[in-house]
């Protein structure tokens, strides 16, 4: 017990902030959602096979269940394919972030595989497509005029000054396999260890930053549609490769899409066994203490395509309403230089960094198959040599009392993320091969703007040791 409140005062230590999967990367049956995270859980795996069919994870709003935008939840993915929509779609999405920052992001798990070889080996081959939307500099009130529509009438206008500021999109396809290995296996330690490769393609960035004196907005004309003007504006934005929906061999050429290599690597020691075995077909974990660490996301993106572009222009002053509001949020830069016009300003290649992050987490069994379990996970490079090609993903801290079964597993998370005012209470569940969660359940039935994370997903498998036709009977032992 006191090396679980030494590692948790470790891993709380600075004020960090909520994990995705948050439910499933902690359960022992989150399998293959677990191994996104620390791929050493494959090795002495609980699972026999586990096939994902599809798993969908995204920020999401209030405002999602209200409007149920066309695949509003994939739009930062959508954003490198389709012009198509994607102002109303980034409306449900809801930041992450209440603060300056602006966090988007969107991960869809296309079908993955895992098995297990005997007790102590581990393989699975798992592709996503992940994609991101971030910014910082963007006043409440257009954030506001933004979520609401200008055509919205409103009580009354508003003022005031900006400053820079910028916005970014990134999405890639990872195609990742994983090894994990099981090297101690007693029934008081069991020591796990794995790790990752990944191939990075389908790789696209583009962005808009620039910087307004000061700007205002009020009703004009008899329909109230309000009207954004911006003074001093000037701008620069770019891409590596235009908006197109690709084909295969598209994805594959590394002069229209990035290409890199990223990879994983981590490691689980569990701790004890307060629980003796009558019935040697239970597959649930009987240790006391479950401490984990692993890397992410150690890699790079190279954008050397050939139809990369950027450009800059601006204007003394500007007006806005909501047709240009919409086809900026459309076609990003390209809707930028059709309003604004734009200046060649050499093309946009490099190389961009990953959000590499390591985790930290411990798990302590308070009775059998209840859990309280906390994580942390901090940046590896918050300021990345290009920002502009490079993704960051906020800090997270995580503490969430939990409840865990062969068939079925709930969880409570308690999130503090990094950029946000606010702690946030959320739900996940798995009832057989459905799984469900939120980050900030509480905020979406609230009405709460802010975004926070949310899955849902299917997933097939065969549990290596269960018998069904066995009376499972569990009583502590204390040697």
């Amino acid at each position: 017990m006191r090396l679980f409140f030494i590692f948790l005062a470790v891993i709380a230590s600075p004020l960090l902030y909520a994990q995705d999967l948050t439910g499933l990367s902690a359960s022992n049956y989150g399998g293959l959602y677990r191994a996104t995270y620390n791929p050493s859980v494959l090795g002495g795996s609980r699972y026999k096979w586990q096939l994902n069919v599809g798993t969908i994870n995204s920020t999401i709003s209030n405002r999602y269940f209200l409007y149920f935008g066309r695949n509003s939840l994939l739009y930062p993915v959508l954003a490198s394919k389709t012009s198509k929509q994607l102002y109303g779609r980034s409306r449900t999405m809801g930041s992450l972030t209440n603060e300056d920052a602006i966090q988007v992001s969107s991960v869809f798990h296309l079908p993955s595989f895992m098995l297990s070889v005997n007790k102590i080996h581990g393989f699975a081959v798992q592709v996503r497509s992940r994609g991101v939307v971030q910014g910082a500099g963007i006043p409440a009130d257009v954030k506001m005029l933004y979520s609401k529509r200008l055509d919205t009438p409103k009580e009354s206008g508003g003022s005031g000054s900006w400053g820079p500021f910028h916005l970014k999109q990134h999405s890639f396809t990872e195609i990742a396999l994983s090894y994990g290995v099981q090297l101690l296996d007693t029934p008081g330690h069991k020591f796990r260890a794995g790790a990752t490769i990944k191939y990075l393609t389908g790789g696209r960035t583009s962005f808009i930053e620039g910087s307004v004196g000061d700007y205002s907005f009020e009703t004009v004309g008899a329909s109230g549609e309000n009207q954004v003007t911006l003074h001093d504006f000037s701008y620069r934005a770019g891409y590596t490769n235009p908006v197109m929906k690709p084909g295969f061999s598209d994805l594959l050429n590394k002069q229209k899409y990035g290409q890199g290599v990223g990879f994983d690597a981590g490691v689980s020691y569990e701790i004890g066994s307060y629980w003796y075995r009558n019935d040697e077909g239970d597959s649930r974990p009987g240790y006391v203490l479950r401490l984990a660490a692993s890397v992410n996301d150690i890699g790079q993106i190279s954008y050397q395509t050939t139809s990369s572009d950027r450009f800059s222009g601006g204007a003394a002053q500007w007006n806005m309403m909501q047709e240009e509001m919409e086809t900026i949020a459309n076609y990003g830069p390209e809707g930028m230089r059709t309003l604004l016009g734009g200046e060649p300003d050499g093309t946009f290649r490099g190389k961009g960094m990953l959000p590499a992050m390591y985790h930290l987490e411990a798990d302590l069994q308070l009775f059998k198959s209840f859990f309280v379990y906390a994580s942390r996970s901090q940046n590896l490079h918050s300021a990345p040599a290009d920002p502009l090609l490079s993704v960051t993903m906020p800090n997270v801290l995580t503490i969430a009392p939990r409840w865990e079964y062969e068939d079925a597993d709930y969880s409570f998370p308690v999130s503090f993320i990094e950029g946000r005012k606010k702690v946030t209470v959320g739900l996940t569940g798995r009832v057989g091969p459905f799984h469900l969660g939120f980050s900030n359940f509480l905020g979406l039935f609230k009405g709460e703007s802010r975004g926070g994370y949310g899955y849902a997903g299917l997933s097939l498998f065969h549990l290596k040791t269960r018998d069904y036709r066995k009376k499972i009977k569990w009583k502590p032992s204390w040697d």
